[in-house]
């Protein structure tokens, strides 16, 4: 009989031990996420780009559907040139805040700057007698001065 009361003792005591670790984890794990959301929203105040694609990329394997999150990683890849990286973010911030107007204008200029590379390479590869060229001129210098415009009246966050 003292033998299944030690047993039993045994694993109760495990059972509280595996209890209390996991408590300690969890309040472990909250802190981290605090640590790297100060981390990131730092780097992004410091527009330190790489670091705010790094930090937000954690917090995004921990929270997948906070559209903030990806919106910030498309700002930094905005930021750094990357337009392609950017749209890809923008469009899954917008997967889960479809109508958010921060999001949809942040993607809308990323895709008009990346349609400026295609048009550029058009007119690259055109002779100037081409009618193509002509037009590609003229949509470049188009997109060039709204994009101008639109840098005057910045909207990011």
């Amino acid at each position: 009989m003292n033998y299944y009361r030690l047993i039993i003792l045994i694993l109760l005591s495990l059972n509280i031990g595996c209890n209390e670790t996991y408590i300690v984890n969890d309040t472990n794990i909250k802190v981290n996420i605090t640590s790297i959301e100060q981390l990131a929203d730092n780097a992004y105040n410091n527009q330190v780009w790489e670091d705010v694609i790094k930090y937000y990329r954690k917090l995004i394997k921990i929270s997948p559907h906070e559209p903030e999150l990806f919106f910030r990683v498309g700002n930094a890849h905005s930021h750094l040139g990357e337009t392609d990286s950017a749209i890809v973010a923008y469009k899954k911030a917008l997967e889960t805040d479809q109508f958010n107007s921060k999001i949809l204008h942040n993607l809308g200029v990323a895709q008009l700057r990346e349609s400026t590379k295609t048009f550029v390479k058009l007119k690259e590869h055109t002779n100037l007698n081409d009618p193509l060229n002509t037009r590609s001129r003229l949509v470049i210098n188009a997109i060039v001065e709204l994009l101008n415009k639109e840098s005057m009246t910045k909207f990011e966050n």
